[in-house]
């Protein structure tokens, strides 16, 4: 019985993501890697250069059959694994990453747990209008941080307060 391709994290060899990603689409593997775009000062001369958001990790999304085309390609280091599971991302979090990410929507990556403190929101207009995440509140601005499960990431974006809806405050989510 073929099972329901899901996205899972895969952790790569060094500077290997790239190469990864081409591979396994070539192999008919649907995969993402998401870029941006960075100004690398060289010697004499500005280069910009294509570089993973996240290091070392892409996503891919696989099934029961499909799974061996990732793990005996070159550049696969692991899958990330939680509770002796593979680790699974949701459909809406690869979205809501592709959108900031085509959109050109000002982020910041955290790697900071704790910034998922604050209260729980839903993003009510712009594109990633129906996305949600936690806030911090920073000089009268909203950042809203989107956690990518097992990777110990967080995607955040600075969004206007006016443009959110609270759905639980910090107090009762505890």
């Amino acid at each position: 019985m073929i099972t329901e391709p899901k996205w899972n994290v895969v952790y790569t060899y060094p500077n290997a993501e790239k190469q990864l990603h081409i591979r396994l689409l070539d192999k008919g593997v649907e995969s993402y890697l998401p870029l941006y775009k960075e100004v690398r000062h060289l010697s004499n001369r500005k280069r910009i250069l294509e570089v993973p958001l996240f290091t070392s990790y892409l996503f891919t999304k696989v099934n029961n059959v499909t799974i061996d085309k990732v793990r005996f390609s070159k550049g696969f280091a692991s899958f990330i694994q939680f509770e002796g599971k593979y680790a699974t991302i949701p459909d809406e979090h690869i979205q809501t990453i592709q959108i900031i990410m085509e959109n050109n929507i000002p982020y910041a990556l955290c790697t900071d747990s704790s910034a998922k403190s604050g209260d729980y929101v839903e993003i009510t207009t712009g594109a990633l209008k129906g996305k949600r995440g936690y806030v911090t509140h920073t000089k009268g601005n909203f950042h809203v941080l989107m956690e990518i499960d097992h990777t110990g990431y967080a995607l955040g974006v600075e969004i206007d307060r006016r443009c959110i809806s609270v759905l639980k405050t910090k107090s009762t989510l505890s």
